[in-house]
């Protein structure tokens, strides 16, 4: 009724399954890489195009504590930021064109950041489906044991 392996299979049993073991330790290894990659390249994909900002939300904390909030909202307004080919950002602020600001950027994951001569702003990204990003500002001040920290969240939908 029992099954018995004799001893050079299982030596041979063992010395297969460590190969194999390692196979799929590498394999996923590599897969974690790709999906970082894929997520990265479907970020960028998803970034490019014309977007609307619909409101602009500003929170002020100290330690924590939400201290105040101003909400606004952008209906008859035009604010838009136009990702283009080449990691190149325009943000259109009013109807004319007149009032043009030119960026590059890099994605990183979440992270955006606008290059504008030697300034750097960097920003958190987070999409709502293909037609609608969330960009966060975080501005945060240390004075004594107080810590200041303001939030900007721009809402944009995709033209």
């Amino acid at each position: 009724d029992s099954y018995h392996v004799p001893r050079f299979m299982r030596k041979h049993n063992t010395y297969l399954m460590k190969k194999i073991l390692i196979i799929c330790l590498v394999t996923l290894t590599g897969l974690a890489g790709c999906k970082k990659e894929n997520q990265d390249k479907k970020n960028n994909r998803n970034l490019l195009g014309t977007w609307q900002v619909q409101k602009v939300v500003r929170i002020e904390y100290e330690n924590n504590v939400e201290k105040g909030r101003e909400e606004r909202i952008y209906d008859d307004e035009v604010l838009q930021f136009i990702f283009q080919g080449e990691n190149k950002l325009s943000i259109k602020n009013g109807t004319d064109g007149d009032n043009t600001e030119e960026y590059t950027y890099t994605l990183n994951g979440d992270t955006l950041e606008l290059r504008e001569g030697d300034s750097i702003t960097t920003l958190i990204l987070r999409f709502n489906g293909n037609k609608q990003m969330v960009l966060s500002l975080e501005d945060i001040d240390i004075d004594g044991n107080i810590t200041y920290k303001d939030v900007t969240e721009f809402t944009l939908d995709k033209k």
